[in-house]
């Protein structure tokens, strides 16, 4: 048990003894850092008397700066005083220069505009003396004036004396000679009325296809031989089918009444010999490259003569339908394939009143103080005076083909118009009023191009090939047909005529009309 106890005691006197050693390695840690600590302060305290003596060093340069700062200021006060003193006396200076300049400027201007006054005045005096030479002149020239304008009124007095005269012989001849002057808006009614009724006829016979149980293709021979324009008029029953029939319809129909029924001398004459009417066809013509008035009044007189001696009258419808009847049966020859049988009979009659109308139009027209003449050849380029006329069917065409063509209409025949184009009026060179109607076309290649882009709508389905009945075999006929248009002498002049309604509204005129 003492063993035990000492050996504890010997533990507890070991922990003390080295918890004595543990707190003295701290004092002396303590005391390194107290002493570090007073080497540190000793440190700043000598930075602060360094700082102390720098800055007192500064304060004593600073001092010496503003005492020569001063110096400067002293300097600079007085310079600017001298430089004032200098300024003042430099202006005085130049003032006095200035002034001795300007009076000797004043005297040299002061001479100057003397010598500018006398040549003024010289000038003056000059200008006066020429005005007065122009007045002496001018008076003169009243004076001849004068004089002239009294013998331009005797000329006026003689005039008006010779111009009662041609006024009387005018009277007279007048009540000696008619002729027929139909007014103009008489002429376009007629006209109107005979353009309507050819298209209710191209429209009513020949919008639709003939019988089902015809032969296509030999209604197509039998066309191609009756008629050239019929060689691009495919029979199928699409919409562009339908226009190019009708519109190849009323071709022929117009060319059977231009080359027949309008033509010089024709109509009430049918006793007389087609050589004599070429005869009075030439001598009317010669007449009136040399004198306008002497070919009116002789073929008014001539055609007068005729209709007496042939002992017929021009308003006889007798005599129109006549001269019309051979017309109808020609154009019904032509026409007849495409009408069914059961209207034949209703489109002969129809068209023989439309040639009947013709006739009776043309034997007044042909009286008037007018000429006719026919122009068949269509322009190489396009232009405002030939339009074409809008193909209601090709209303979705038309925007389609406008999106790749700028101004190209889907339209390839030109309408049949009769009217006469109130600002085509122009005065001719004999005095008379000249009044022109043209029908309208557009130039072959827009229509080449025109009756291409039909048959690409076709075969593109957009006029419903399937509905109308449309085949690949004639789709490829029309785009054959297309590309010879261009070469057909008759396409190439389908339908040009201009009527030249000679109005004479002055009185004078109308005595040689007479």
């Amino acid at each position: 048990m003492n063993g035990h106890s000492e050996s504890s005691k010997d533990m507890q006197i070991e922990c003390a003894l080295g918890d004595l050693l543990r707190k003295d390695e701290r004092i002396k840690l303590l005391s390194a850092t107290v002493q570090e600590l007073r080497c540190s302060k000793n440190e700043e305290i000598r930075m602060i008397e360094e700082e102390q003596s720098r800055l007192m060093e500064l304060q004593s340069q600073l001092n010496e700066k503003e005492t020569s700062l001063n110096h400067a200021q002293q300097a600079v006060d007085q310079a600017s005083r001298k430089l004032k003193e200098e300024k003042q006396r430099f202006q005085a200076e130049e003032a006095a220069r200035y002034d001795k300049a300007i009076e000797t400027e004043k005297k040299r201007l002061g001479n100057e505009l003397q010598k500018q006054v006398k040549q003024n005045e010289e000038a003056t005096a000059a200008k006066l003396e020429q005005a007065t030479q122009q007045i002496r002149q001018l008076q003169q020239q009243v004076s001849s004036l004068s004089k002239a304008k009294e013998d331009a009124e005797i000329t006026l007095a003689l005039f008006r004396a010779r111009t009662k005269e041609l006024q009387d012989q005018q009277k007279e001849i007048e009540s000696r000679y008619k002729t027929q002057d139909s007014p103009l808006p008489e002429l376009e009614g007629n006209l109107s009325k005979i353009h309507q009724a050819l298209e209710a006829i191209a429209h009513a016979y020949f919008g639709d296809l003939p019988p089902e149980d015809s032969d296509i293709d030999q209604l197509q021979r039998i066309l191609y031989d009756s008629d050239r324009i019929f060689q691009f008029v495919p029979l199928t029953a699409s919409n562009a089918s339908k226009y190019l029939r009708v519109r190849a319809a009323q071709s022929v129909i117009v060319k059977a009444i231009c080359h027949s029924l309008w033509q010089p001398f024709s109509g009430s004459m049918m006793s007389v010999p087609p050589d004599q009417i070429s005869t009075f066809f030439r001598i009317s013509k010669a007449l009136a490259r040399q004198d306008r008035r002497k070919e009116s009044l002789w073929r008014y007189l001539t055609l007068q003569g005729l209709d007496v001696g042939a002992l017929q009258h021009t308003k006889d419808k007798k005599v129109d339908n006549q001269h019309a009847r051979p017309e109808t049966q020609h154009i019904s020859d032509v026409l007849r394939v495409l009408v069914p049988q059961q209207k034949q009979k209703d489109f002969e009659r129809d068209l023989e009143h439309l040639l009947t109308e013709c006739a009776r139009f043309w034997n007044n027209a042909k009286r008037d103080s007018c000429i006719i003449e026919f122009d068949s050849e269509p322009p190489q380029s396009c232009s405002s005076d030939w339009l074409s006329e809008p193909c209601l069917e090709f209303d979705h065409v038309e925007a389609s083909t406008e999106e790749r063509r700028n101004n190209v209409p889907a339209w390839c025949f030109p309408e049949l118009h009769f009217h006469p184009s109130m600002r085509n009026r122009r005065s001719s060179q004999d005095g008379q009023s000249l009044v022109i109607a043209r029908p309208s076309m557009k130039p072959q290649a827009r229509r080449r191009e025109i009756l291409r882009h039909a048959v690409q709508h076709v075969d593109q389905g957009r006029i419903h090939p399937e509905r109308d009945g449309v085949d690949r075999e004639n789709r490829n006929k029309a785009s054959s047909a297309i590309n010879s248009v261009h070469n057909n002498a008759y396409t190439s002049s389908l339908m040009r005529w201009i009527w030249y309604f000679w109005q004479n509204r002055s009185r004078a005129s109308s005595v040689s009309r007479g």
